[in-house]
Formats: C-alpha cells, structure tokens, sequence
C-alpha cells in the first residue's frame, strides 16, 4: 500500500504554519477558523483533517474492492 499523507493532521506541521492561510475563511458551513494549508486553501486545519481522513477511507476502500476483483478475476483465469 502507498506511504499516506504526511503532516497533515499534525497542528505543529509547517504545512499547517501562517504560511499557507489565505486570509479566508473556511468553506465549511458554520466555521469561522482561518482557510488554508498546504494540503488545500479552502478548509481551516480542522476541516482539512477531516477532509483528507475521508479521502484516505475513500481510497482505502477502492483498493480493497479492487484487490479483491483482480484475486476473483485471477481465480477465473486458473479455471479456464
């Protein structure tokens, strides 16, 4: 499996520093925290997090769906 996304949920990241904020606030409905960090300009780190953790599942789970069919589609292969 690939190496996952570093530094984003870690708050003393300098991907998370002053650096990346663009001096907007989060998309998130409700939120009023700073927008930006290296891993996206639009979320404040909180949202950011939780963004990437969803994206992380996501993917997870794609490549578990798709390492299960090849394993099928090989067994497939042996009995013909």
């Amino acid at each position: 499996m690939p190496n996952k996304i570093q530094g984003y949920n870690d708050p003393n990241h300098p991907g998370n520093s002053l650096k990346y904020h663009t001096r907007k606030l989060c998309i998130e409905d409700g939120c009023f925290r700073p927008a930006g960090t290296m891993w996206g300009p639009y979320w404040c780190f909180k949202h950011n997090v939780e963004r990437i953790d969803r994206i992380d599942k996501a993917l997870e789970s794609m490549i578990n769906e798709f390492s299960k069919r090849k394993e099928e589609l090989c067994k497939l292969n042996e009995l013909s």
